[in-house]
């Protein structure tokens, strides 16, 4: 990630199903790109 330009924030979001947690952890995606969906508002 840190050899990405174009990147804004990254986020690290633990979670017990890996790299499937998008799948099962819609709570926290939905923080997630709330959040980030608010900065591009601003």
């Amino acid at each position: 990630a840190a050899r990405l330009p174009a990147l804004f924030r990254l986020v690290e979001a633990p979670s017990l199903y890996g790299h499937d947690a998008f799948l099962k952890e819609d709570a926290l995606v939905a923080d997630i790109l709330r959040a980030a969906l608010e900065d591009i508002d601003q």
